[in-house]
């Protein structure tokens, strides 16, 4: 009955690869571009954004087109906050990164109140 061990074998192995399919998965870090801009739509250079997940808070600036890049990122939602001086601090903005997933936010940043 070799044929037999060798079926067993095969159906023993598929298994173990579609099991471990999804759990290699998990593991694979995302990323996360965020751009600031002004109403019209102009880059917003030497944004402060903060970065807060289940793990931990990441703080960048962002650079002359407006735009910084986070990476790499274990999967989660996360929260960003953009503030800079003379503009009105935005807050609350969740964004969703998946395992191996790469996700965009755009925040549109105006002026503060005098």
């Amino acid at each position: 009955m070799p044929g037999k061990k060798l079926v067993h074998l095969a159906l023993a192995l598929l298994c173990l690869a579609l099991l471990a399919g999804p759990a290699l998965a998990q593991v694979r870090p995302g990323a996360l571009i965020v751009k600031t801009i002004t109403r019209p739509g102009d880059p917003l250079p030497k944004v402060t954004l903060e970065l807060e997940g289940e793990d931990k808070t990441r703080t960048r600036q962002t650079n002359h087109k407006g735009e910084v890049r986070f990476d790499p990122l274990p999967a989660g939602v996360y929260e960003v906050k953009a503030s800079r001086q003379g503009l009105k601090t935005v807050e609350g903005a969740k964004v969703v990164v998946t395992p191996g997933g790469f996700a965009r936010l755009t925040m549109v940043m105006s002026p503060a109140e005098p």
